[in-house]
């Protein structure tokens, strides 16, 4: 199982779609600080006059220039904290899609040894009711039997053959499944190769609450939209401060730039540019009911929602916590009891042995025996699959390993 997991981890197109979208986010948040580069642009012009002045002997004129400006206001830094929470939330999304996979792998791993064993049974119990059947087909033709007991043993003979296929129809497309989430190519055969083994330990919902709920990725990704939401609110309080654009250009002109030598000597090029300071004060947001002040009380509206929303959040981890445990502990009881039966079981079949030595019983009622037996250990193997798949889901469901 723990091949399958990490071939998982390492193959799986969704987990590596999600690692795609992560190095983006990352990419984003180590670059963050390019929005403090100045805009510099280069421009050049060349232009021709439709009534030049008489005085001129060329109607064109071209000129080339460089700008540079920069802004800066209080949003500036607030969207820099934005794209740090973006990245952090990508941190959650892909260690929660992480985590899903291995729990998926794990219990499909599990399922498929289930049915496995469920298939070996049933091919069991369809030799057992055909060799009933030729048995009965015989002891009707000698008259030992009735047509109608010969006919019943027909019928449930037949009556297994389409539910073998049905199993062996749904273990081939549940395998199909697991080579898919394993990131095999479709065609590919594969079988898995293990057993169940249930290790239990000392579990107490309350202890598991209090330690593990903060820590769940879902209440983490509740709490960073907060802080992304709050932040948000911050960047549109921030735009009624005042902003700083400093702008710096220099240009050249030529006026005659085809009537004579750009460069013979004689200052053609005429040399422009400035350096200028704006500080601008936005007065709109003040505005009673401005589109800023809706906004900003949209936004607070949003910060309290997802507050609700993370108070759901975690008492719906606790509930789930809390009904895992009694899920895994009354998994144990049952669990006693199917081991009981199949200790049963193994005597009964202990007994049928002696008594089929001793030539009490024939071989066939020997066989139903053992069959009864092999079912025992399937309801043990069933029992054992469904606490390990509560223990597998607890494991999610606290963001730990036991």
């Amino acid at each position: 199982m723990d091949e399958a997991v990490s071939r998982a981890v390492q193959e799986n197109l969704n987990l590596r779609r999600e690692a795609l979208t992560l190095a983006q986010r990352e990419r984003e948040a180590d670059s963050a600080w390019n929005r403090f580069y100045p805009s510099i642009d280069a421009t050049g012009s060349l232009s021709r006059a439709n009534n030049p002045p008489p005085t001129s002997s060329d109607p064109w004129s071209a000129s080339a220039g460089i700008s540079s400006s920069l802004t800066l206001s209080a949003p500036l830094l607030q969207e820099g904290r934005r794209t740090a929470n973006l990245y952090a939330q990508g941190l959650l999304t892909y260690e929660r899609a992480e985590q899903t996979l291995r729990r998926d792998v794990q219990k499909a791993f599990f399922s498929l040894l289930v049915r496995e064993r469920n298939i070996e049974l049933k091919r069991e119990n369809v030799e057992t009711a055909r060799i009933r059947f030729e048995r009965s087909m015989v002891e009707y033709e000698s008259g030992r039997v009735s047509r109608f007991t010969m006919l019943s043993n027909q019928v449930a003979y037949e009556r297994q053959i389409p539910e073998l296929a049905n199993l062996e129809d749904a273990y081939r497309e549940a395998v199909a499944d697991f080579a898919l989430m394993l990131g095999y190519p479709r065609g590919t055969v594969i079988r898995p190769a293990g057993e169940i083994s249930v290790r239990i330990p000392t579990l107490d919902s309350e202890e598991l609450i209090a330690r593990f709920v903060a820590g769940r990725p879902d209440v983490r990704q509740v709490e960073l939209q907060r802080a992304a939401d709050q932040l948000a609110r911050a960047v549109e309080q921030n735009r009624l401060a005042p902003s700083l654009t400093m702008s710096y250009s220099v240009n050249q002109s030529n006026a005659t730039p085809f009537s004579a030598p750009w460069f013979d000597g004689e200052d053609r090029w005429n040399l422009g540019g400035q350096l200028q300071f704006q500080v601008r004060v936005p007065l709109s947001p003040h505005l009673p009911s401005s589109a800023s002040r809706v906004t900003r009380a949209n936004q607070d509206v949003e910060i309290e929602k997802r507050t609700i929303a993370l108070s759901q959040v975690i008492a719906a981890a606790e509930t789930e916590i809390d009904q895992l445990v009694r899920r895994i502990q009354r998994g144990v009881a049952t669990l006693e009891v199917v081991r009981l039966n199949e200790a049963l079981a193994r005597t009964a079949v202990e007994l049928a042995e002696v008594e089929y030595d001793r030539g009490l019983i024939d071989s066939f009622e020997l066989r139903n025996a053992q069959l009864s037996l092999e079912q025992t250990q399937i309801d043990v193997l069933e029992e054992e699959f469904r606490i390990a798949s509560a223990l597998i889901d607890l494991e999610f469901a606290v963001n730990a390993r036991f």
